[in-house]
């Protein structure tokens, strides 16, 4: 990144930062006084406003990785943490343990309120001695993205019609127990939504549903839960609008194989709707005063279709460039779907990701209109456009990424949904035989699950999951 500027840096009025230490192991206050003081310089080079960190008494917690390992003296740092009034917190792990990594973000994200950034102490380590400039680059990027500023931003009209600001961007996606988690753990439904036309701040909602059907697979479609996790979404979206819904949602759905695809229309689709219908009565209108437009993608990442180019130098073959889109030849005629490779791998075969529009009430007739920097065009030009130029939007990376970010921020959501409920999932913890076996228990634990989830207002807000 060198000393690029960020679009939009946040400011950082109090921070500090903890060591993580294994048993056994020594504080050196003297490391990360200089590892503190190069992040901070690192935050301001890329243009946000950041003073010293703060003191605590406790910059060094010892923090086993063992799963019964008490957490008492990392609370204890915390509550000083918030006494101090501290909005951002700086933690530098000893090794990459998911155990101790999970209950660091259950505490800090769940339990405290309290935003902050993970790093491993080798990955900030360089040959010099000195922390490495591009592990404090990529840091910050999360940081500012935590904070609530804005990275990167794309040039004018990239975008078409989301740039009007009257167009939100979501992402779904389920993740599920494995067959090791303990019986009955639920999956959990993630959905982002994008706040405003930079597509820059993408608030998750997190939602527990039954885990197995009675064949014992998981439940991909998350039906039950999609109604109230969109109404959050427009709630946020209204506050930040003037009491305005958007005119369009544009939903990126991840996970569903083909033989979903008609359920997701009949069970998914539906629910959305419901979420968008007026509400004069509650002040909720969308800034034409018509219903709220929606288009249903479906973005599939494992299939085998892979693409090649002659290298005319070597007389082989090699990736193609970043940017490559096919919808003829091997794609079907119904539905609408098409293949994007949009980013240039660096190391062995790209593999594309394939787009399929299963619903469309926006693109067509966007496609339709002419705009002063455009003519009319194809609609499957137009959302390829659209769809590449978001894939270099994604918080965390300076280049295009290989899926569009709605359905990448969705799967992370997912992933930190996992560590909120990791007992479950890692099958150290189990519910009782009556949950299993009565459906009125099952329904009060899958309640209390839930307030696993739900997140303090102090980061509900926040890409805490980035």
């Amino acid at each position: 990144m060198g000393n690029m500027k960020l679009e939009t840096p946040a400011t950082i009025q109090k921070w500090t930062f903890v060591r993580i230490l294994e048993q056994g192991s020594k504080p050196d206050m003297r490391q990360m006084d200089v590892i503190a003081e190069a992040f901070r310089k690192r935050l301001i080079d890329h243009g946000m406003t950041v003073l010293k960190h703060t003191s605590i008494d406790n910059h060094f917690v010892g923090f086993s990785s063992r799963r019964d390992a008490p957490d008492r003296p990392f609370r204890d740092c915390l509550d000083q943490v918030l006494k101090k009034d501290i909005k951002f917190l700086l933690i530098v792990l000893p090794d990459k343990n998911a155990n101790r990594y999970g209950r660091i973000k259950i505490l800090c994200d769940k339990e405290k309120g309290v935003r902050n950034v993970c790093v491993l102490a080798g990955t900030l380590a360089s040959r010099s001695g000195k922390p490495n400039p591009q592990t404090l680059s990529n840091l910050c990027l999360k940081a500012n993205l935590k904070m609530g500023g804005v990275n990167f931003v794309m040039p004018a009209r990239s975008l078409d019609f989301i740039e009007d600001n009257d167009t939100m961007v979501i992402g779904i996606d389920v993740t599920h127990p494995s067959s090791t988690s303990a019986e009955g753990t639920p999956s959990i439904a993630a959905m982002v939504a994008s706040m405003d036309k930079k597509l820059a701040q993408w608030p998750a909602v997190l939602r527990v549903q039954r885990g197995l059907s009675r064949q014992g697979a998981g439940i991909e479609m998350a039906s039950a839960n999609l109604k109230l996790m969109l109404v959050t979404q427009l709630q946020r979206w209204k506050n930040l609008h003037n009491g305005k819904l958007p005119n369009n949602i544009l939903v990126f759905r991840d996970g569903i194989s083909e033989g979903q695809y008609r359920e997701s229309l009949e069970s998914e689709l539906p629910r959305l709707r419901e979420a968008c219908r007026l509400d004069p009565e509650n002040g909720i209108t969308t800034p034409s005063g018509r219903p709220v437009r929606m288009t249903l993608i479906v973005c599939a990442k494992r299939h085998h279709t892979r693409f090649y180019q002659a290298d005319n130098n070597g007389g082989g073959v090699q990736n193609p460039p970043g940017g490559t889109y096919v919808d003829r030849d091997i794609t079907e005629s119904h539905p609408w779907d098409f293949y994007l490779q949009s980013h240039t791998a660096l190391k062995g075969t790209a593999r594309p990701a394939h787009y399929i529009v299963l619903h469309d009430e926006i693109i067509r007739q966007e496609a339709a209109k002419s705009r002063g920097y455009r003519a009319t065009m194809p609609p499957a030009n137009l959302i390829a456009q659209i769809t590449h130029n978001m894939c270099y939007l994604f918080g965390r990376s300076t280049g295009s990424v290989s899926i569009c970010p709605a359905v990448y921020y969705a799967d992370l959501a997912c992933s930190r949904a996992r560590c909120f409920l990791m007992g479950l999932y890692n099958n150290t913890e189990r519910p009782s035989p009556a949950v299993l076996y009565s459906e009125a228990a099952m329904e009060q634990w899958l309640t209390g699950l839930q307030s696993k989830l739900d997140l303090l207002r102090s980061v509900e807000n926040s890409m805490f999951y980035i």
